[in-house]
């Protein structure tokens, strides 16, 4: 939706700046922006009910949810990894 304002208003500042300025922006420069996806405030219990739902509709795996949880993480494989440490420690405490 907003995508044709921003192409209009960096044209416009394009135009301004290489007219005001020594240095110029090329005539086929352009402006692309990406913003971030709003992360919603879920309470733990909330965000463990949709989690599980999510799960089960296969939108997301474990893995997201670590990834998601443990920022540290920095790859799937990773989180993989971590996974499968945990489900090894559970297994050898017999939980």
């Amino acid at each position: 939706m907003w995508r044709a304002y921003e192409k209009k208003l960096f044209n416009l500042i394009k135009i301004v700046f290489n007219s005001h300025s020594s240095k110029k922006l090329s005539e086929s420069a352009t402006l692309k922006i990406d913003f971030a996806e709003v992360a919603s405030k879920l309470s733990a219990k909330d965000q463990a009910v949709a989690d599980d739902l999510q799960l089960a509709q296969g939108i997301i795996s474990p893995v997201d949810i670590a990834m998601r949880e443990n920022p540290d993480l920095a790859s799937r494989e990773d989180a993989l990894t971590y996974l499968l440490k945990i489900k090894e420690e559970l297994k050898t405490l017999e939980v």
